[in-house]
Parts: structure tokens; sequence; C-alpha cells
């Protein structure tokens, strides 16, 4: 403890008489502190009082009841003598009136009881530091220290520097008096830590007030003899959870024996555990689920929330489901893992948490006098118990009531005294050692009926109002009073009547033989005793139009705050059909996962831009629930059969924890336009496109990506090629309405990379001037493994680091050459990249060539180092090859690549290809990097 010197700062007293005024005294130990005679500890329960004697007063002889009679205090403390812990310090201040002690000598007088004539040891000091006088200027601070160092320290009565440094800068002084026995003793820990990891050294301390030497310990653990423990510490070298309990100490001078306070030890395993469990939860649909949970270990806590399965993104301590639906019921658990590998780590699982969805709506049901009714409890989720009530008092069973304390309350010997009441069902979810959650259900309003019901309207028949084929119908209530069962017949398919309630709702999924006339029905009112039937008519409108056919849709890469995705940054795909009805159905593609099902509905089909909201279940993931949003839009030339989607996302139905907001990531589709029925006349061909890479080989292919598109009348397309390191490429779609054509295909393994994108058909105006382009992203993962050759760092190239170029392949007649020569013709084939040697140079393995008739190829300038050979299919527009580089043993090198029409200007032709190339000649393990090989006219 650092010692504190005080000096006076205390200014004389001004002449003459002054007022008194507030003061404050300080005054403070903190230099050496205080013990017993024996000076071996520090004093801990002590009285402290501040004020003066009497002008030259002389302690000498005088008894302590003497000394109090001539001591007039002005300040005074009982708390007890702890400092930061150490014992026997105080650091006190005081509020005071100036007065009678103004300009005195301040005193310390320090008592080890409560009075002067009883205490057995006390110590007064005093220095040269006085009682301050007021002069109105400065503030009226008194300051008192009676630690070593500070001017004219005196102690009148003890003894100063006499005892042991109990933690000051110097010896304690002592008091002096009579020896007393135990008074009190205290026990403390370090760490003080509330939860101890286990393997963690602990200590407990017992400290005893008594001027005696000799004092004896006894160390308890829940009330029981700790053998060997027997000094004032007690030392646990590596704690374990068999140590865990109340600690306290009997101490005894073998006269007095005092216990000390208990001193709890919490110790907690190397695995997490739980200090706050998470409680179940009973909401209303609609509403938001909240679960917290805890836990500590010795190197941080990870958290992974379940609901069967794990919830991808529940991360965090708390989860929240802010708009909770029937399916979010279920038994929830939190994970708590170590968040870093430990010797002795592992998991922890939390208790269940049920998590219960009830529906709050308010209901109508009826019966007729004497009758009997049944009211269910309309919830999801295991609920632990239940209680009706009735006009909001608790039910018991007997008398008309039955089961209320279960889902399903029975009412029997139904009267006129039932009619109006309104019953609710208190829902409890939790178990008696988590505790309880609960909500009320929504009102069942009781009316009893004593005749025959009837209809509140005149009109006869009951005209509803029109309906929209495949469009959520806003829900119509039967005109009625004294009806306990409602029933209509002749509805079109997809749309009910609520037998208690009188609600007709739906979807209409068909239409009436002839669509312009409504649909005939029957409504039938009963209560038990009477029933009563009319007519009525339903008109559903069919306002579809070229909206139904087969969609597909692209799904960008998408990464988000920690990692989180939606397709594992792979990108997807969606393919879904729209019926004439308006309803949907569809496979959903995220990255390398199993494709989802899903199914919905158009919002508003009959609006000029239909909209749809889907929500897609994750198998296995319902905390993440996805929704497909999309807009179908018609482009401005009129053409309604050009359907694409705008404003298309997949997006998290609700804030994910460890999110900053909804994640969406963005969808690109359109519809087909193009079947047998339909046919294209603009884009039936083949198609040769090349994909470069900007950049450095080094860390990314430089080799032509090639992708050969097939297109038939029908639109149907079918892929094939490479990539620029020589994956495979495939896939089959349809080309879209203004010539756009998916492209996603997984790459690589066990690791998995995509190329995700459309590309674009622009036809020019001739079919020679029809051209390719479009937007791809390609992304390899990093593998380390010693396996991996070809980029192990991976790369992620962006559409702005792709150039897509091709067009339409064919050659004008079959006796042209490759590259739709008329002619033989000297071409030049290069290679580049990849390390390869700079140009011009004999290492390289270009070579002149001139392109003959036949597919014949006649070198004009031989590279003996290298052995190039090239060889041409026209009719396909391909070529392929081999060179040798190797600079210990010949190493045969293979290329491959195919003609585009470049620019689509006529007569603009080039061949873009590939070829790998390992790094260090002569080895099977360097690295290997792709170059670009390309044929032309130079």
């Amino acid at each position: 403890m650092k010692k504190i010197l005080l000096t006076t700062a205390l200014m004389l007293g001004l002449q003459g008489a002054v007022q008194a005024a507030p003061a404050r005294l300080f005054a403070s130990n903190l230099g050496n502190g205080i013990a017993p005679s024996n000076g071996l500890v520090g004093i801990s329960t002590a009285t402290v009082r501040f004020g003066y004697f009497p002008d030259a007063y002389d302690f000498s002889g005088k008894t302590f009841a003497q000394l109090n009679a001539d001591f007039t205090q002005v300040a005074q403390s009982t708390a007890p003598l702890f400092v930061d812990g150490q014992r026997g310090f105080f650091d006190l201040d005081f509020d005071y009136e100036t007065g009678s002690m103004d300009g005195k000598k301040i005193h310390v007088w320090i008592l080890n009881g409560a009075t002067a004539a009883t205490a057995p040891q006390q110590a007064i000091f005093s220095t040269s530091q006085t009682f301050v006088t007021p002069d109105g200027i400065f503030p009226n601070h008194s300051f008192i220290s009676p630690d070593t160092g500070v001017m004219d320290l005196v102690a009148h009565v003890g003894d100063l520097a006499d005892g042991a440094d109990i933690g000051g800068a110097a010896n304690a002084h002592t008091t002096v008096g009579d020896d007393y026995r135990v008074t009190d003793a205290t026990a403390s820990r370090t760490p003080e830590d509330e939860v101890i990891f286990q393997g963690t050294a602990v200590t407990f301390t017992a400290i005893a007030d008594s001027s005696f030497n000799g004092i004896k310990y006894q160390w308890r653990l829940n009330g029981k003899n700790i053998s060997k423990a027997n000094s004032e510490t007690l030392v646990i070298p590596s704690v374990t959870t068999k140590n865990t309990g109340n600690y306290d100490c009997v101490v005894t001078d073998d006269t007095v024996v005092v216990t000390t306070n208990v001193v709890p030890l919490q110790v907690l395993g190397i695995k997490p555990t739980f200090t706050m469990q998470p409680m179940s939860d009973v909401v209303a649909i609609g509403s938001a689920i909240t679960l917290n949970a805890q836990a500590v270990s010795p190197n941080g806590v990870n958290y992974q929330w379940k609901n069967k399965a794990s919830l991808p993104g529940a991360t965090d301590p708390q989860i929240e489901i802010a708009n909770a639906r029937p399916d979010d019921a279920g038994p929830y658990i939190c994970v708590a893992t170590n968040a870093a590998a430990i010797q002795g780590g592992g998991s922890t699982n939390s208790l269940v948490a049920e998590v219960v969805v009830i529906d709050v709506q308010t209901r109508e049901i009826g019966g007729p006098v004497g009758g009997t009714v049944k009211i269910d409890a309309i919830y999801f989720g295991k609920a632990a118990r239940f209680q009706w009530k009735r006009n909001g008092v608790d039910l018991t069973n007997g008398g008309q009531f039955s089961g209320v304390t279960t889902k399903s309350l029975g009412i029997k010997g139904l009267t006129n005294g039932n009619d109006g009441d309104v019953y609710t069902c208190q829902i409890f979810a939790g178990n008696a050692v988590a505790g309880f959650d609960s909500l009320e259900s929504g009102d069942f309003n009781l009316s009893v009926f004593n005749g025959a019901p009837t209809f509140t309207t005149v009109d006869n028949p009951i005209v509803l109002p029109p309906a929209t084929l495949g469009q959520d119908y806003t829900p119509f209530q039967i005109p009625a009073n004294g009806a306990s069962l409602f029933a209509v017949s002749g509805l079109p398919k997809g749309m009910v009547c609520h037998p208690q309630t009188g609600f007709v709702s739906g979807r209409p999924m068909a239409l009436n033989k002839d669509p312009l006339v409504p649909f005939n029905l029957t409504i039938t009112i009963t209560n038990g005793k009477d029933k009563l039937a009319r007519p009525a008519t339903l008109l559903v409108n069919n306002i579809l139009a070229n909206l139904n056919g087969a969609y597909t849709a692209w799904v960008a890469r998408s990464t988000f705050s920690g990692g989180y995705s939606h397709t594992n940054n792979l990108g997807g795909r969606i393919d879904m059909l729209i019926t004439t009805l308006g309803s949907l159905s569809g496979n959903l593609f995220l990255g390398d996962a199993k494709p989802i099902k899903f199914t919905g509905f158009l919002n508003n089909p009959g609006a000029a831009s239909p909209t749809a909201t889907i929500l897609i279940r994750r198998p296995g993931l319902s905390f993440v629930p996805l929704e497909f949003v999309f807009t179908i839009q018609t482009p401005d030339n009129g053409d309604t059969a050009r359907k694409v989607l705008s404003s298309a996302v997949l997006r998290d139905a609700f804030l994910v924890p460890g999110q900053t907001g909804i994640r969406s990531t963005t969808v690109t589709g359109w519809r087909r336009k193009f079947d047998s029925k339909n046919p294209t006349a603009t884009f039936p061909g083949i198609y040769n496109v090349a994909v470069t890479a900007s950049g450095d080989s080094a860390t990314r292919p430089k080799g032509a990506t090639l992708a050969t598109l097939t297109i038939k009348p029908d639109g149907s397309v079918a892929i094939v090629g490479t990539t620029g390191e020589g994956e495979k490429i495939t896939g089959s779609t349809f080309v879209g309405p203004t010539g756009q054509v998916l492209l996603f295909n997984l790459l690589y393994t066990p690791l998995r990379g995509s190329i995700v994108g459309n590309l674009q058909l622009n036809p020019g105006d001739v079919v020679v001037k029809d051209t390719v382009g479009g937007t791809l992203t390609w992304r390899r993962p990093a593998n380390t493994s010693t396996k991996t050759r070809a980029y192990a760092g991976g790369f992620n190239l962006a559409s702005g680091d792709l150039t897509i170029a091709g067009g339409r392949y064919a050659i004008t007649d079959k006796n042209r050459r490759i590259l739709d020569l008329a002619a033989d013709t000297a071409a030049l084939l290069e290679f580049s990249d990849a390390g390869l040697s700079p140009a011009n140079t004999p290492a390289r393995p270009d070579i002149n060539v001139t392109l003959q008739a036949g597919n014949k190829v006649q070198i004009n300038t031989a590279n003996p180092p290298r052995l190039t050979k090239l060889v041409v299919n026209a009719a396909k527009g391909i070529f392929s090859g081999t060179f040798t580089y190797d600079g210990v043993a010949n190493k045969t090198v293979k290329f491959q690549g195919h003609v585009i029409r470049n620019g689509g200007e006529m007569g603009s032709w080039g061949g873009f290809g590939w070829f790998m190339l390992t790094q260090v000649p002569g080895t099977t393990t360097s690295p290997v990097q792709s170059g670009l090989v390309t044929l032309g006219i130079p």
C-alpha cells in the first residue's frame, strides 16, 4: 500500500469572532496502520474518534475514563478498519460545523471497543495539524494523518511503529492496554472471483482480532473439519469441482472460540457451465420469441442454438425470432462450447426451453339451451398445463364444466345464463425446475340459443363478394344470428367455410364451366335444434394472362458478417413453374446443398406486375427461413410473353442474431417463352464462348474457359465445356425471352467452387454477327492439401475480372478451312503466361503454320526443342495438340481450344484455349499454372 503523507494546509484564522461555518475533516493512516499490542496483525474492529484536549494537557497518569472526560469529540467512525482488503487502516472524511475546535490540535483516538471506559486497548495520537479556522476565502478543510513522517507526530497513548508491517509503507503503530481475547475473526479468499475454474490455485485466509499469541485455527468445508488445515491460511494448489462448498474457520485462543464468516467457493469444470438457463416461452402468433442463456468457461464460450437441428446464424447468447409462426414452436436448447480447443474441454447442452406458439384470435361459439359445447385451445408446441377461465375467473371441474386443466374444455347443460360468457385458456410451458411461462388464449365468446337460427339479410340469394382465380379471398362472414354451425355447399376448389365461425375463406383454384357465370351455393345454418338454408352465389374471375409457365433464375454469391451466407458463397439456381391458377412450385439450389422444394402463390396475379413472397424452410434449419421475393414484369416493347423477374431477392425472413440487418441475396431470372408450340427462329444454333481472366497466371487461370451452347428451336440449351484449368462444365436450361442463358456449375472436390451468372445472346443484323456476352463470377476455394497443385490459394473472380467473348459458330460451307478461311492461309499458334519464356525466344512452343483444306496443318517454322503439334476440326471449330516443355526429361503438355467469331464482324475469327504447365520441370509436386493458347491470322 502506498504511503500518503499529508502536510499542513491550514491557514491561521483571522483575528476576531467568526461565525460557525460548514467544514470537512479528512483523515487516514495509510502509511502505518494500527495493530494491537502484539503488533502482528491489523485491528479490524475499532472505534476511531477525532477531537481535541485542553491546551497543554497532561496525559500522564490518566485512566481511559479520565481521558474521556477531558476529550471533546468532533467526529467518530465505527466502520471496520479495512482499506483495499487490508485490515488496520482507515481513509475517512466527515462534515462538521466550525466553532470551539477552530485552531485546536486534532487528536486521533483509536479504541478497540465501543467506549473508552471498557475498551481493553487504546491509542491517542496528535500532530501539528489543527482544526481549520474559517476565513471565508479558502475551503474549510481540516486534515489529520498519524503516519510516520507527519510533523510533530506524538503517541500520547500507544506506541509508534512498534508493530509488524501490516500492509502500509512502514511498521504499524500499536495500541496499549490489557490483553484481550479473540473478539472477531474474518475469512477471505483469493482470487475473489465469484466463479473459479478447475485447476486454479485458491488461498483462504483467516484473521483474528486478539492481543494474545498462540491463536489456533481449524478450517471447515460445509461445517466439517478439513484434515491438517490448522493455520491462518488454507491453500488449495489446484481446485476441482469436489472443492465446491462453503468454507469457514474456527478460531480460538484456548479460552474464546470464534467462527469466521462463511466464504463460498464454486468450482466449475473446463467444459462450459451454464450460469443462466433458457426459460420456456409462450408467445402469440406474430409476436417475438426471445430466449437467453449464459455460460462460462476458462477460455470463453461459443454458442449454438438448436431446435431439433442447429439453427444457422444463432450463435449469440440470445436468440430472437421477430415474427413467430406455428412451426417455430418446439424444444430449443443452447449448446455452449469452449471458444478454443483446451484439454478437458468440450460442449455442454442447456436445459430444454419449450416454445409454445398460440393463436389469440377471438372466436365465436354457440349451442342450444340444454346442449353441450367443446372448446379446444389452439396452440403449437408442447404445453405443460392448462387453466380454463370463465369471464376471467379460473374454473374447477364439476357441474357444467369438465377438462378445465386440459386443452379441451367441455360445457354441458347450457342455459340462458351462459349466453355472453367469455372463455379463455391460460397455456403454460416449462417445468417446476426451470420455471413456467404462460399466455392467455384469445376469447371464445359463447352464444346460447333458444330458437331457430335466422339470416340477418333479406338477400335471396345471398351474393358473396367476387373472388379471383388463384388469389386469396377476403374472408366473408355469413350474416346470421342464433347459429352454432355453418355450412356452405358448392364452393369452388380451394375455398372453405369455417363451421364454427361462419367465415368463408381460401383461394379459389377452379373456374366455373362458364367463367362468366357464378357458382351456385347453398348456405345452411343450425344451432342444434333447428336449421335454415338459403341459396347464394360466388363469381370467380380469371385475370391471369401470360404468367404461367417455366421460370429459371440464378442466385448471386453472398457473404455477410461472421461468414454467414445463403449459398456458402457458391451462388445457386432456382427452377420454378407457375400455373394458370397463380400457384407456383419449384426447386431451390443453394450452393452445394441438396435442392429444396417450395410452393406458394402469387400475391396479386391480376396486377400488371404481380408479386410473390414465398417462405422457404431449409430442411432442419427452421430458425432461418428464407423468403423468395420477386415481381414479374413485362418489357416496354409490349410483348406480354417476355416476362422477367425484377426486384428479386432471397432474404432472411427475419433478423438473424449476429447480423445488423435483414440479409438479401440478388436473384436474376426470366420466363420460358419458347417451346415446341412457340419455337424461336432467332436463337437456334451452336455458339462458342471463351472467357478470359485479368491478372497474373500465378494467382488465377489465364487460359480461356471454353463453353459451347447448342440451342434448339424449342429454346432448350445444352452446355458443355471446360474451365481454364481443365474442370468440366455441363448444364442444361432454356434460352430466355431476350437471349439469356443461365450458367450455374459446381466445380472442384472436395472443397467446392463454382461459376455462376448468365450468358447473353446478342442477335446481329445477320446471323454471322450474332455474339455472346453476359455476366459471370468464378470462385475456387483455398485448399492446402498437398494433392492440390493448381491454385491451392484459391481465387475469387468478380464479373469485372472476366471478359466474355463468343458468337454463333458456323462455317460458310464445308470446303472452308478452320477460321472460315476460303484458301490456304498462314496462321500463328501462340502460347502465353503460366511461366513460359519471354516472347520470341526459341524456348517457347509458338509455331507458324498454314491452315489447309481437309483439316490439314503445315508447320512452316519448326520448333525442334518443343515438338509442337496442332490438330484442327473446321466443322466443329475446335483445335488441340501437344508440345514438350521440360528441362530434365521431355514432358508432353496438352492444349485445347475452340474458334469464336470475335467481335461479331464477318471474317473476325480467332481460336482461344488453355494449357497447364508445371512450374518446376521434372517434378510432380510443384504448382501448376494455366496459360492461354491462341490461333489466329498474324
